[in-house]
């Protein structure tokens, strides 16, 4: 189904009367007629929506949205201390570092949040961003399931690894990670202590699955055909 801008915002206008309204989710995936503006009206539709707890918003592939979108969902999110669920995939749109900074920014007063699922993509992130981006993660007190999609982000080194490094030894709510971050630039250093750290946790949940990069089956042992690490829980 293609989704032009209109009928986004009726969606958005619609949203607007529905203040009781507890979970959202909205899928414009493939959608390349609507616009950023236009997208960013769902952010400030939610606004009316006090009683919101889950959201689930996909961007996926939509090429003409980006840093505004993602901003005013920043905007949103810095006052909404109840959202327990946030999963925003913008894999393959055109948000850029500016807008991923400010929505780690908005992260860190979600004190309810136990699932976090963020998606990007087109080279979107830099190594800076992704660092701030996790550091700003890491706090959250009640996070149990953490979902991070890095498509194409080879601007991410050792400085977002050591990050990354850093959240799975300190969050100590978490049971689920799932990180895929391709063409990701780690050293092997890096790459060898976030392997030796996932066994050592003690995660609740048997299976916990990391994609390095494009070279991660590189010993060929305990892979999927994709190149995904699965560890399994030691009994």
């Amino acid at each position: 189904m293609r989704i032009t801008d209109s009928v986004v915002v009726s969606l958005s206008e619609t949203l607007r009367r529905l203040p009781s309204l507890m979970s959202l989710t909205v899928g414009l995936e493939e959608n390349n007629a609507v616009s950023d503006d236009k997208a960013s009206c769902i952010a400030t539709a939610l606004s009316f929506i006090p009683k919101l707890t889950q959201i689930v918003l996909g961007f996926a592939n939509c090429n003409q949205i980006g840093d505004y979108t993602l901003q005013a969902l920043a905007g949103f999110l810095r006052s909404r201390y109840s959202i327990s669920k946030l999963h925003l995939n913008f894999q393959e749109t055109i948000v850029t570092d500016k807008a991923i900074h400010a929505l780690a920014d908005s992260l860190i007063s979600l004190y309810h949040l136990t699932s976090l699922l963020l998606g990007f993509g087109r080279t979107a992130i830099s190594d800076s961003g992704l660092a701030n981006l996790v550091d700003k993660i890491s706090p959250l007190p009640k996070l149990s399931e953490l979902s991070l999609i890095l498509n194409d982000s080879w601007r991410v080194g050792d400085r977002g690894g050591e990050s990354l490094l850093r959240l799975l030894w300190a969050q100590k709510t978490l049971d689920s990670v799932d990180i895929k971050a391709q063409r990701i630039r780690l050293t092997e250093n890096v790459k060898q202590r976030i392997r030796e750290a996932i066994p050592v946790r003690n995660f609740t949940r048997p299976n916990i699955c990391l994609l390095y990069t494009s070279d991660a089956a590189d010993d060929l042992l305990c892979v999927d055909l994709g190149g995904r690490r699965i560890i399994k829980k030691k009994k």
